[in-house]
């Protein structure tokens, strides 16, 4: 009887076992650096959606590509500090965003 209550799971050979929890099939994303994310995917009752299993089994590979090292090269105050005297983490000044999204495009191909 408890069995009726029980939440499906599912064994994905690249992600691993997925259980499907509040509207979603959820597991671990592991990524190059042994990190674990939080995943969530769309699909049936049944099963996750196979376009969604294979963009969360690409993102390793494609995340990899754009790792920046987090060292005070990117994030200390330059000698002029011509944009502001804080450095801030996670904001972007807008006079950059351009050149930002070029190279973003220029890495994603």
């Amino acid at each position: 009887m408890f069995g009726l209550f029980k939440s499906p799971s599912f064994r994905d050979r690249r992600l691993g076992d997925l259980v499907r929890s509040r509207g979603h099939w959820r597991g671990s994303l592991v990524l190059a650096d042994g990190t674990g994310v939080p995943l969530a995917l769309a699909g049936t009752r049944a099963e996750p959606d196979a376009q969604a299993t294979a963009a969360a089994a690409a993102l390793p590979a494609q995340l990899q590509a754009v790792d920046l090292p987090f060292t005070t090269e990117w994030f200390s105050v330059p000698p002029a500090a011509p944009l502001g005297q804080t450095p801030k983490l996670g904001t972007l000044h807008p006079s950059l965003v351009r050149a930002v999204q070029a190279a973003f495009r220029a890495v994603a191909g």
